[in-house]
Parts: C-alpha cells; sequence; structure tokens
C-alpha cells in the first residue's frame, strides 16, 4: 500500500504498466497478502485467497486482527499462494520470453528482414543491412 490519502492515490493512478511484484513476491514467500486497491493486483487476481485488499488504515487493521484469529484462512492464503507462484517463478517468466522470441519476434524478424529492398535507395539498403546484421547477431548471441 503506497498510501491511504486520497491525494497520494490520485497522484499514483497513472502506475497501470507496473506489474503485481508485491503480490508475485508473497506467493513466493508464501505468506498471506494484504494490499491496496491497484489494478496489477486486480487483474492478477482469481480467487478471493489471492491477497486481501485493504483501502483503509480500519480495513488494514481489521484484516490484521481476522488473520491472526483465523488460523484457517491463513493457511488457506498461503496454500493459494502455492499454487498461483509456478507461474511467476523467475525460470517459468523466462521460458515465456523464450518462446516469444523463439516463436513470434525471430520468426517476424527474419520475414522482415527477407522482404524486397527494391523500393529504398543504395545509401538506405546499406544501412539498413548494417544495423539489421548488428540487431540479427545481438538476438542470436543472447537465445541459448
Amino acid at each position: 500500500m503506497r498510501s491511504f490519502r486520497w491525494q497520494d492515490r490520485w497522484r499514483t493512478r497513472g502506475y497501470s504498466h507496473k506489474p503485481a511484484t508485491k503480490l508475485y513476491n508473497g506467493w513466493l514467500a508464501g505468506v498471506p497478502m494484504m494490499l491496496g486497491v491497484e489494478s496489477a493486483f486486480r487483474a492478477e487476481r482469481q480467487s478471493p485467497l489471492d491477497y486481501w485488499e485493504v483501502a483503509t488504515p480500519a480495513d488494514l487493521w481489521s484484516t490484521l486482527v481476522r488473520l491472526k484469529q483465523d488460523a484457517d484462512l491463513r493457511r488457506a492464503m498461503v496454500d493459494q499462494g502455492q499454487r498461483r507462484s509456478p507461474a511467476v517463478r523467475p525460470e517459468s517468466i523466462v521460458q515465456r520470453w523464450l518462446d516469444f522470441l523463439r516463436g513470434v519476434a525471430l520468426p517476424a524478424y527474419d520475414r522482415w528482414t527477407t522482404r524486397p529492398l527494391w523500393r529504398l535507395g543504395y545509401g538506405q539498403q546499406q544501412r539498413l543491412r548494417a544495423t539489421l546484421s548488428r540487431v540479427d547477431t545481438k538476438l542470436r548471441s543472447a537465445l541459448p
């Protein structure tokens, strides 16, 4: 939770591009999560047990009391996090990126670089070929 003040929440409303890293870290750590009202968290939510949403200090306090008193709820939230955590482990994320690069980006790049260059002038063709060669070398050396 960044802040309970409405002025601060208004100022940070444009952070829709930020990932739900706090939530992922909670799942990976095996702890029940209490998080603020943010679109990244809501986008990841599949179950009420994924995390507890708090919007005010009173919400935070009542959630803390409830989690302290209800061991079954704590255990259920931890279990849910363990079920969700494999998808956000670093090796899973790396694999998804590799699948994207190999299955989508590189084939599209290969199609793009083999298109006829007859419409470009000679100087433009030379610059494009040199740039594409450097990009190709970097991409292919970065992939295992």
